[in-house]
């Protein structure tokens, strides 16, 4: 059975109305069987999340719970929205390899002040066990092309699924549809529910599909992952050149427990070695 018309079923389903469940009941049973790969990612040099702040709230920044995964349960019911891989009220935590690809994700307004943070894994934690999605584009990309260039679908079939999930992944979604990222949120929920995998490695839509987005598990986010820096930045854009401002940075002192406890304390940011960071969009 080709791959449309395996989804052509797809049909019955109102995506505005009906449940993630539904869908991944609906994928669960289609995709059943089908074989993808994953990886270890053993070398973890460091991710990047970055939210747009007020200048009045600069002050107030005291921890690094707030450069974490946002916590939904402490957000209102009507506040709550989809992501591209999060149900309303399910925690998720969303970073990239580069600062860049989290600026675009933001799409910030010039002269707004950005919250950026790094994070790396503990010493002697796991390795995330992750898997992809947009394998055809990430084949092609210099951090995974050693892994992923010469990967061989076991089947047509497995080679239509996969592109039936990156076509999900790779589309754009108008402010006021965020029901249609259900989709994804459900096949992001299959490919996490074995307890071994942690994430889920794709390509950033709003970088047009250039930069790469790196998506875990919140409790392994808690388990494993520590912020090393956090920087406040000026965006400034005249509409095509970009550039990030350094501001201020912050000492880290290690809370008890979980590293989102963490105290932070800003201090201005140096101009010697402090460079602008600049990108031509």
């Amino acid at each position: 059975m080709s791959n449309s018309m395996r989804f052509s079923k797809l049909i019955r389903y109102n995506i505005e109305t009906c449940s993630i469940g539904e869908l991944e009941s609906f994928f669960s049973k289609e995709i059943l069987s089908h074989t993808r790969p994953t990886t270890e990612l053993n070398t973890f040099e460091g991710l990047f999340r970055s939210r747009i702040i007020k200048e009045e709230d600069i002050e107030k920044i005291k921890s690094v719970k707030q450069i974490w995964y946002r916590d939904q349960s402490v957000i209102k019911l009507e506040e709550q929205k989809f992501g591209r891989c999060n149900d309303k009220g399910q925690n998720f935590f969303y970073s990239s390899n580069t600062v860049e690809a989290t600026i675009k994700e933001l799409r910030p307004t010039n002269r707004e002040y950005l919250l950026i943070g790094e994070f790396k894994c503990r010493t002697n934690s796991i390795p995330p066990k992750c898997h992809f999605a947009g394998i055809e584009i990430l084949r092609k990309s210099d951090m995974w092309k050693h892994l992923l260039g010469n990967y061989a679908y076991e089947n047509q079939f497995d080679r239509e699924i996969e592109k039936f999930i990156s076509s999900c992944f790779h589309r754009p979604i108008d402010k006021g549809r965020e029901f249609e990222y259900k989709y994804t949120i459900a096949f992001t929920n299959i490919l996490l529910k074995n307890q071994e995998t942690s994430g889920l490695v794709y390509p950033s839509v709003a970088s047009s599909l250039k930069l790469i987005n790196y998506g875990f598990k919140p409790q392994y986010v808690d388990d494993n992952l520590y912020c090393s820096n956090v920087w406040i930045y000026r965006y400034l854009s005249d509409g095509k050149n970009i550039s990030l401002k350094p501001l201020k940075y912050a000492e880290i002192e290690e809370g008890q427990g979980e590293s989102k406890n963490s105290k932070l304390e800003f201090h201005d940011t140096p101009n010697i070695g402090k460079k602008i960071l600049k990108y031509n969009w």
